[in-house]
């Protein structure tokens, strides 16, 4: 990471960001730049490629983040990319220590002694985390960030989510169909143009779905008296459910887990894995939820596939997802089951 001549680029950066009304920021929203002195890089880089290059849940080979180490010489490319990550030390004397006491109007010193983890929003980009750490030596930095890899995940987990959000509703949200699914069926998904709806309602079962690459939410509905469910009933009607509307698919059940979980404040039950159909030679992710609305005495489940061959999968599955969270009963009422 080679040194540049900090006042004049500081200067420089100072008038344009004056000048210009901020851009939005681009690059590739799961890419996270870190921006150290070689000598800090070096102890930390281990750290942070353990805690931020994690496995996507039902895809071994992809990870949610990759961390890519930049220099203060790249600094028109920093300022614009999505999620930023300074490391500073006192002890080390390199532009980058230089430059963020300057970021964060105060004393190098003194943020290593009094804050030495920061977050800013929107820096030099709309839609840009940036979080700061400083310390004293290359090793306490190590230290700190192994103590807060995690807030800064879900940090930027929570801007990349808002980035796909963005994305996915670009034209706009069905409103009509929002509004009919609630008064024919007592619950509604905010489902975004131009997805395409297909359903039976004779066997409380509808979907949507899009192209390029195949996406799909599934919601199926039960009557269901009983005030608890069993992960087993969950897994064993899901099967049945694939088979039934899927072509004759099957889970994969090595590569299936399920666990206890909540969503939407509600317990429910979550199988995340992988689907094949050896008919078609197709396979790919899924995310079941399944939860009870007791006020309703309806069993839920909301399925989440996609078939996307040679494609990244974490994207396409994040967006089932942001649909998925949308759900609303009629009532509009939380309620819950205790797991059994």
């Amino acid at each position: 990471m080679p040194s540049v001549a900090l006042g004049a680029l500081c200067a420089t950066l100072s008038l344009s960001w004056s000048v210009h009304a901020k851009p939005h920021a681009g690059g590739d929203p799961r890419e996270v730049t870190v921006v150290a002195d070689e000598a800090v890089w070096a102890v930390v880089e281990s750290t942070l490629i353990k805690g931020l290059e994690r496995k996507v849940p039902f895809q071994d080979e992809e990870t949610v983040f990759w961390v890519h180490g930049l220099g203060l010489d790249a600094m028109e490319i920093i300022r614009r990319r999505p999620l930023l990550l300074f490391l500073a030390s006192v002890d080390v004397k390199g532009p980058v220590a230089e430059f963020v006491p300057t970021l964060m109007g105060k004393d190098l010193v003194a943020l290593a002694s009094r804050s030495p983890f920061n977050r800013l929003t929107d820096p030099w980009a709309e839609g840009q985390v940036a979080y700061v750490l400083a310390g004293f030596t290359p090793h306490q930095l190590d230290s700190l960030a192994s103590r807060v890899v995690d807030e800064t995940y879900d940090g930027f987990l929570s801007r990349y989510r808002l980035t796909v959000h963005e994305r996915l509703y670009a034209r706009g949200e069905d409103r009509a169909q929002t509004r009919n699914l609630a008064s024919r069926y007592g619950w509604s998904l905010e489902v975004p143009r131009p997805w395409r709806m297909e359903a039976k309602p004779d066997e409380h079962w509808v979907h949507f779905v899009e192209t390029n690459p195949d996406r799909r939410v599934s919601v199926h509905w039960e009557d269901w008296a009983e005030t608890t469910v069993t992960p087993e009933y969950c897994l064993r009607t899901r099967r049945a459910l694939a088979r039934q509307y899927d072509r004759d698919d099957e889970i994969d059940g090595p590569r299936t887990t399920h666990e206890w979980t909540t969503f939407l404040e509600r317990p429910a039950v979550e199988i995340i894995g992988a689907w094949m159909n050896t008919k078609h030679t197709s396979g790919g992710p899924f995310r079941t939820v399944c939860f009870l609305v007791p006020e309703q005495q309806r069993l839920y489940f909301i399925d989440l596939v996609t078939f996307a061959p040679d494609r990244p999968k974490f994207y396409v599955m994040t967006q089932l997802g942001i649909i998925a969270e949308t759900f609303k009963t009629a009532q509009n009422s939380t309620g819950g089951i205790e797991p059994s």
